[in-house]
């Protein structure tokens, strides 16, 4: 077997994934997490994947869509989905996150009440969360807006070095950095 599936129905799905412990030759994961039934701010389709190092999350131009990859050798492609948590079983490593191809508004901050633990969001799409567990073993989080006019909200998280990388066009990047005491900061151009 190369593909697993998962796919929710209508209501509040929750499914969890362990790409570190998958068996060998599964290189995909497909993830539909079925009809949105998010209301009143409560969060309804929701995958939770832990993987054994880095990874990296690229958000689709659609609605509660994207991919993770750079996780080993498991692809996630995910559609769907409200909330997308991810944690890392190795001490230091590093989450990345694209936006997509067009401008993008994203923001990370951290959640209230628990160190180390950080929220995304990239336009409208899925919310992801990461170190959601005790370990908090995503020591950096690099943001990347890839393509078009992208702009950066960055609230400081403790113990996460974030690195936001605007890219093509780099003139109309623009990055907004809520400064919390004994934050560093380290601009360059690129």
């Amino acid at each position: 077997i190369s593909t697993l599936q998962l796919t929710g129905l209508d209501g509040a799905d929750t499914m969890t994934g362990d790409l570190s412990v998958l068996a060998g030759g599964v290189t995909n994961l497909l993830v539909d997490g079925g009809e949105p039934s998010a209301s009143g701010g409560v969060v309804a389709d929701s995958l939770s994947l832990t993987v054994a190092g880095n990874a990296r999350i690229t958000q689709s131009g659609d609605f509660g869509s994207g991919t993770v990859d750079q996780a080993g050798a498991v692809t996630v492609d995910y559609t769907t989905l409200e909330a997308l948590n991810i944690q890392s079983n190795t001490a230091g490593s590093t989450l990345t996150i694209r936006g997509t191809n067009g401008g993008d508004q994203i923001a990370i901050t951290p959640v209230a009440g628990n160190n180390n633990q950080g929220r995304v969001w990239i336009n409208d799409g899925t919310v992801m969360t990461f170190n959601t567990t005790t370990d908090a073993n995503f020591g950096t989080a690099v943001l990347q807006g890839r393509f078009g006019d992208d702009h950066f909200s960055i609230t400081p998280i403790v113990n996460v070095n974030i690195t936001a990388e605007g890219n093509d066009p780099t003139a109309s990047d623009t990055a907004v950095i809520n400064a919390v005491a004994d934050t560093e900061f380290e601009p360059t151009s690129s």
